[in-house]
């Protein structure tokens, strides 16, 4: 069974929404809306909180990569920061870090900002 479309009318709403009408062989009029999404991210623009997604990277349910959001507001993105818990008032490397986020007194390969059982040093 082939399905034939023809369209007759097009139009586009405030809020962006692309309407279209026409008819469609075995189902009659039909009318038809869909939202652009600039940055192929699967976010629709207007719920999308980051344009110009990267291509080769994953968006959430708000159109952000992890490339495009910093969680600890540290200035370092997502993607490229080691530690993703730092305080607001501590200043931070390039990868993100502050330095009692890499102080590991005992160790034991855990930073001490994030050790819950310090080992006594022998």
């Amino acid at each position: 069974m082939m399905i034939t479309y023809v369209y007759q009318s097009a139009f586009s709403s405030d809020d962006s929404e692309i309407i279209t009408s026409g008819y469609e062989s075995g189902l009659g009029y039909v009318l038809t809306g869909w939202m652009p999404d600039e940055d192929s991210d699967g976010i629709v623009n207007v719920q999308d909180l980051c344009s110009d997604t990267p291509e080769d990277e994953e968006a959430d349910i708000k159109g952000c990569a992890l490339s495009q959001k910093d969680t600890d507001l540290d200035g370092v993105n997502d993607r490229d920061d080691i530690c993703p818990r730092t305080s607001t008032s501590d200043s931070v490397n390039y990868l993100g870090c502050s330095e009692s986020q890499l102080i590991d007194t005992d160790g034991d390969g855990v930073s001490d900002s994030d050790d819950t059982v310090q080992k006594p040093i022998i």
